[in-house]
């Protein structure tokens, strides 16, 4: 499976004759008259790092005047199923006059016909084998044989509880569930809400129930019996998302596919690097609603990089390596997944990281990671329907009606949510400080998506720079737009730099 290259090998004597080619795996042999008879042959593969597997061989060699007999394939089932054993018999010599079975190998053969079925002993141990035996004769009273084996598994069901899912305190929820045997048929479904231990019917595997006030991780598990009354277990953890998070979903007339919304990231009339305008399809998410503040920020990094900056204020001064160690540790402390994976740090964590070696961003992990640049546009417009080019209107005059910027932050910045949210209410999306997004920056890459709609768009694969959106107390009007793109090296940090974060809805 790690693609290393393997070696076959005889583990044993074989017959004379017999080939095995080391590369490949492939038998050839041509018997003569004396090897005629059942002959069991040990192969053993080596993967040349001390791991091996071995294989047990059935050839038979048949006598031409004898009937011909196959008793099907060997298969594997649980205690108390049903076994279909499908066989074939043919001579050239002359016609079958009886065909009998004898199931369990204890020498008491039954005529019936080559395909047979029955029920398995309930006292089958697991992991055992059940022997059974197909016999022909011929009508010159010439007789042979051949064995099926049925290996015994009490394997469990496979329950799949589904997605991790994120909601708000008191929110009713709702789960679905599935469930598969792999020698069997899944017969109910129970969940157990809360993990109490109390499990309650479901008739199909879907449940609600409502979420918890306190924030944190709320299990729900599901329960799977199959027809041997075995059980699978699954479980779906229901995150009660922070008070201070806003989902961020389309509205009727922008849902696409039930589960996406449909909106237009860029700009005609901007910059550049704002063009094309281009659809984009946006998997729902949850966001700050403010900025992380210092006071956030230090109680789960233990860290201040702002040098005593206040509390309210959003924390500045951090790379966008230091935002990403912020998001593993909001995750850890709220029972996610951890979205970043890396193999080392340079730097100091939390105060001027410099690098992340390794690093990985697990997109699918439910946790807590910086926003892609579509997911942070489409927040800071606000659900608006029209587009204009801020989320208030298209009148900059009125900037410092909404946002903390050049002419009105007397070069700092201010505590969060002190100006009027958006139509989401999300404060401080323009001005204040500029926030780090998740994606690498490049001046072409809108004109790239415009080859067609890109679902949940992640940016460039690799860069130089990461992009930051917003703008901050220093900017200008003209940099507060909902579509303007900033820039900065990854171990860079800057007083007008900060961040928030966003977690997958599912």
């Amino acid at each position: 499976p790690d693609g290393d290259s393997v070696v076959f090998r005889f583990d044993g004597p074989s017959p004379s004759g017999l080939q095995l080619d080391s590369v490949s795996g492939a038998l050839r042999w041509e018997p003569d008259s004396t090897q005629r008879g059942k002959h069991s042959i040990l192969v053993t593969i080596d993967d040349g790092r001390g791991g091996s597997a071995r294989l047990l061989l059935d050839i038979t060699v048949w006598d031409p005047d004898l009937p011909v007999v196959n008793a099907g394939s060997n298969v594997a089932v649980s205690p108390m199923d049903s076994v279909h054993l499908r066989g074939s018999v043919s001579s050239s010599v002359s016609s079958i006059s009886r065909t009998e079975w004898d199931i369990g190998g204890g020498g008491v053969f039954v005529e019936s016909g080559v395909d047979t079925t029955f029920v398995l002993p309930g006292n089958l141990v697991s992991d055992s084998t059940l022997i059974c035996i197909l016999r022909a004769w011929d009508t010159e009273l010439r007789t042979n044989v051949d064995t099926a084996l049925i290996q015994i598994r009490r394997d469990p069901p496979k329950a799949d509880a589904g997605r991790d899912t994120v909601v708000r305190a008191g929110e009713s929820f709702s789960l679905h569930g599935s469930g598969s045997d792999r020698y069997g048929t899944v017969v109910s479904f129970a969940w157990d809400i809360g993990a109490t231990g109390a499990f309650a019917a479901s008739p199909d595997g879907s449940i609600s129930g409502r979420a918890p006030a306190t924030t944190g991780p709320y299990y729900c598990v599901l329960r799977v019996t199959d027809d041997d009354n075995v059980d699978g277990f699954d479980t779906a953890i229901v995150h009660v998302a922070n008070p201070g998070m806003v989902r961020i979903i389309g509205s009727a007339e922008n849902m696409v596919e039930e589960r996406y919304i449909r909106a237009f990231q860029g700009n005609e009339n901007g910059d550049d690097d704002e063009k094309p305008l281009h659809e984009v399809w946006l998997s729902p998410f949850w966001i700050d609603s403010v900025e992380v503040t210092v006071e956030e920020y230090v109680e789960l990094m233990g860290v201040d990089p702002t040098l005593g900056a206040a509390p309210s204020v959003p924390v500045q001064n951090v790379t966008w390596f230091d935002a990403v160690l912020f998001c593993n540790a909001r995750s850890k402390a709220s029972g996610m997944d951890t979205v970043y994976r890396y193999t080392g740090v340079s730097g100091t964590a939390g105060n001027g990281c410099t690098g992340l070696s390794g690093l990985t961003v697990m997109y699918d992990n439910v946790g807590y990671r910086l926003p892609t640049e579509a997911e942070w546009e489409f927040a800071c417009r606000g659900n608006t329907v029209e587009r204009t080019e801020y989320y208030w209107s298209d009148e900059p005059t009125i900037a410092g009606t909404f946002a903390w910027y050049s002419l009105n932050a007397s070069e700092s910045a201010h505590a969060v949510a002190l100006k009027p949210p958006n139509g989401f209410g999300l404060y401080d999306m323009a001005g204040n400080v500029a926030e780090w997004c998740n994606d690498w920056y490049s001046s072409g890459y809108y004109a790239e998506c415009d080859t067609g709609i890109v679902i949940n768009p992640r940016g460039p694969q690799s860069g130089s720079t990461r992009l930051n959106r917003g703008g901050s107390y220093e900017s200008p009007a003209t940099e507060l737009r909902s579509s303007s793109r900033g820039l900065g090296i990854p171990n860079w940090r800057a007083g007008f730099v900060g961040f928030r974060t966003v977690v997958p809805s599912q």
